[in-house]
């Protein structure tokens, strides 16, 4: 949580621009399924979570990291 009223804006920023890509990005059907009740919190800790794990990834694009999150957290169902 942020501690002070500039980390505040900074976690602002970050959470909106996560939100911004996985929402385009969530739009091409096939990339990832979100749910219905996935919040952009939910979203924004994911990401986080994927980026700490996996710390070598971390110089790719941010959007290319975004939603490779949201793939391993979201696949969706293999059609047949």
């Amino acid at each position: 949580m942020p501690s002070d009223l500039s980390d505040a804006y900074t976690h602002g920023v970050c959470e909106g621009y996560v939100t911004g890509v996985a929402t385009g990005a969530g739009m091409k059907s096939g990339t990832f399924c979100l749910g219905p009740a996935v919040t952009n919190s939910q979203t924004f800790n994911i990401v986080l979570k994927f980026m700490k794990d996996n710390p070598a990834q971390t110089d790719r694009p941010t959007h290319l990291l975004i939603v490779d999150a949201m793939k391993s957290a979201f696949p969706c169902p293999v059609r047949k």
